[in-house]
């Protein structure tokens, strides 16, 4: 993958206004794979004080996704995705998904996410079916 095309593709989802909103980040993407980083908040945790597992389905979503367009270049929609919460990660200052396309077929790609903590304690586990729609994007 290009610099360039590296960059576009960070830009275009880094944009959102969901993502800046919530303090997430792709911070690196290449063919079938992407990082995506939270910096935590106050709002981001739940009433334990731990992040919120939304939020670590959510980075686990964009991370599966944001992989798939990678390597596709096509816009797509989670079809499916579970998650397993392994551990808690209460002291976090930062979450980091990265997901992999583990396999990719006609309209569909498999992906695994591993959510881990900034000190690479594995918080979750998530596994997506991402549904791609066929319509290209000039990154």
């Amino acid at each position: 993958m290009t610099e360039e095309r590296r960059q576009n593709i960070k830009n275009f989802i880094n944009n959102e206004a969901f993502v800046s909103y919530n303090h997430i980040r792709v911070t690196d993407v290449d063919d079938g794979m992407a990082v995506v980083e939270c910096e935590l908040q106050q709002e981001s945790m739940n009433r334990w004080d731990s992040p919120h597992g939304g939020l670590l389905f959510s980075i686990g979503d964009m991370a599966a996704g944001t992989a798939t367009l990678s390597q596709r270049l096509e816009s797509c929609m989670t079809m499916n995705a579970s998650i397993n919460y392994i551990a808690t990660v209460g002291q976090a200052k930062k979450l980091i998904a990265t997901g992999r396309v583990t396999k990719s077929g006609g309209k569909v790609s498999f992906c695994d996410v591993e959510i881990c903590d900034e000190t690479g304690r594995l918080a979750a586990r998530l596994s997506a079916v991402m549904y791609c729609t066929g319509k290209k994007l000039d990154l």
